[in-house]
């Protein structure tokens, strides 16, 4: 529950922080202004909802009347349109045939990308690409999150998206590499494995 909940406020408070940011280097464009503020409202608002679900589920866990599918590989590219409209370049490609997962490994699959998404928006600057591949394998699901920006000096590394995502990861049996890639950027790649097609 508790990385549950981190990703869900981890990823909409960047997302606000960088809309309010670039709300105020735009005030002299209303309509930018408008934009960026709507962004706030509407991700705060979602980051509300899911965190009264998971209150609920807490004090009452028969209470179903709020709970709602959680987020699989379906919803990826959503998040991908989402990331595009806060300003970052994303591309995204899906190689192999999709196909019904586990509902666990679904949803550690979507909060992989979602937190190495967020942790671009966090802590790299001068980004001007971003590229999220999902491959479908015969017995495996490799995902790959690369970017081709720089740290900030003033990242501290010491938060817990990383090791939520080694955490979901190492839970069914795959791998994760994370950290600098060869060229320039960093690179996510999670491999999950599955039963074979």
């Amino acid at each position: 529950m508790a990385r549950e909940l981190h990703d869900v406020v981890a990823h909409a408070m960047s997302v606000i922080v960088v809309q309010a940011g670039a709300a105020q280097l735009v005030t002299d464009d209303e309509e930018e202004v408008r934009r960026s503020l709507e962004t706030i409202r509407s991700t705060g608002a979602d980051a509300l909802a899911e965190m009264r679900r998971f209150v609920t589920m807490l004090r009452d866990p028969e209470e179903t009347a709020l709970r709602v599918p959680q987020p699989g590989l379906a919803a990826v590219e959503q998040l991908v349109n989402e990331a595009r409209a806060n300003g970052l370049p994303v591309t995204f490609e899906v190689h192999g045939t999709p196909r019904n997962l586990p509902a666990g490994v679904d949803l550690a699959a979507y909060r992989i990308i979602q937190e190495a998404l967020t942790n671009t928006r966090q802590h790299a600057s001068g980004v001007s690409s971003i590229e999220v591949i999902i491959d479908y394998g015969s017995d495996m699901l490799r995902l790959g999150v690369h970017d081709d920006g720089l740290a900030m000096a003033q990242t501290s590394g010491s938060g817990h998206g990383l090791i939520g995502m080694r955490e979901r990861v190492q839970l069914y049996g795959g791998s994760l590499r994370a950290g600098p890639s060869d060229s320039r950027g960093f690179m996510v790649v999670a491999v999950l494995p599955l039963e074979a097609s």
